[in-house]
């Protein structure tokens, strides 16, 4: 998800002066200008009714991507990394994995901590998956 959100890809003046596409000036090293680029978001945003907050990407302090909001949503978002032995049962985390891979879920205690490695979360669909610890990059507090 991270490569796709931070993607540009060319793009043409008409779509650099929609109303509500998102696109940055592309400039050569001399200051010339070189066309423009758009990514994901700035797609998006060209959906949106003109007027409306366009969306963007919330990040940790270390250029994780963690999620969106709309522009302007002042709503707390606590991204501090979480150690396994703080984790508290029925509460919401965000795991990535060392694959980049973003799991958002209810934190289920294992009924043998012992004899797991790991933690499992229930997902939105009520499916509960296992992530062995060594396999995790970063655990944050959800909700």
């Amino acid at each position: 998800m991270h490569v796709l959100v931070e993607n540009r890809q060319p793009c043409n003046a008409d779509m650099a002066n929609h109303q509500t596409i998102v696109c940055a000036p592309q400039v050569c090293d001399d200051g010339a200008p070189a066309g423009y680029l758009v990514g994901m978001l700035g797609v998006l945003n060209g959906l949106l009714d003109e007027g409306q907050a366009p969306i963007e990407a919330m990040y940790t302090n270390d250029g994780v991507l963690m999620g969106f909001r709309i522009r302007g949503d002042q709503t707390s978002q606590d991204f501090r990394q979480v150690a396994p032995s703080s984790l508290v049962p029925e509460r919401a985390y965000q795991v990535q994995d060392r694959a980049g891979n973003n799991w958002l879920g209810t934190f289920v205690s294992p009924t043998e901590p012992l004899t797991q490695n790991g933690l499992h979360l229930r997902l939105s669909d009520g499916a509960i998956v296992f992530i062995d610890f060594n396999d995790v990059a970063g655990i944050i507090k959800g909700d």
